[in-house]
């Protein structure tokens, strides 16, 4: 009688439940995950278990799922989060631009960049708003603008909108002269009125 061998082969995948990593692009991580600390995930693919070490920041994660099935929620992905703001945006505009939320700001084509650095300390020295170079971290921008109107006149204005676009105030160009007070400096003069003769009195 003739013996016939059988020969089984295991994948690792048998073994192991994989863990669903979702980053907040929406993207899904078919993973391992091997660590979790403060500020990373350490994980290998499920697809290639015997393959590198990869890492994730925490800030990149939505959410884990393990392989007992227990989620841990992170943060909300990008798609949540723009949808929960544009809710927001709808229902109670006004709450975006109180006082202690985060601005981003911006600079139209005729501002240089000192003029937007004035406009920027003039803001910081105000202390109303907390000012974030990244704008997905804002709750709405500032958009500045600055033109020459004469030789020492400049002439400064900024338009308030949310992240996606919804204008919500518009100031008139407001003028600064060169003089000795300010260095000088029209520009920075302008950005100065601009803050202490329009926010200051649109947002106490």
């Amino acid at each position: 009688m003739k013996k016939v061998l059988f020969v089984v082969v295991f994948s690792p995948s048998l073994f192991f439940s994989q863990d669903i990593i979702k980053k907040v692009d929406g993207s899904i991580v078919e993973s391992k995950i091997l660590e979790v600390s403060n500020t990373e995930v350490k994980y290998k693919k499920f697809s290639n278990l015997s393959g590198p070490v990869f890492i994730l920041e925490k800030n990149e994660i939505s959410e884990v799922k393990y392989e007992n099935g227990e989620i841990e929620k992170l943060r909300k992905t990008n798609d949540e989060k723009n949808e929960a703001y544009s809710i927001k945006e709808k229902n109670n505009l006004e709450s975006l631009f109180v006082k202690g939320n985060k601005v981003f700001l911006v600079k139209s084509d005729d501002a240089n960049d000192d003029a937007l650095k004035y406009f920027k300390d003039a803001l910081e020295g105000w202390g109303y708003w907390n000012i974030v170079e990244d704008e997905s971290e804002a709750d709405f921008v500032i958009v500045f603008s600055l033109h020459k109107k004469g030789m020492a006149l400049r002439g400064a204005k900024v338009i308030l909108k949310t992240k996606l676009g919804k204008q919500f105030k518009e100031s008139k160009s407001y003028t600064g002269n060169a003089t000795a007070f300010n260095g000088y400096n029209g520009s920075r003069a302008a950005a100065n009125k601009v803050v202490d003769n329009f926010l200051k009195k649109e947002f106490k």
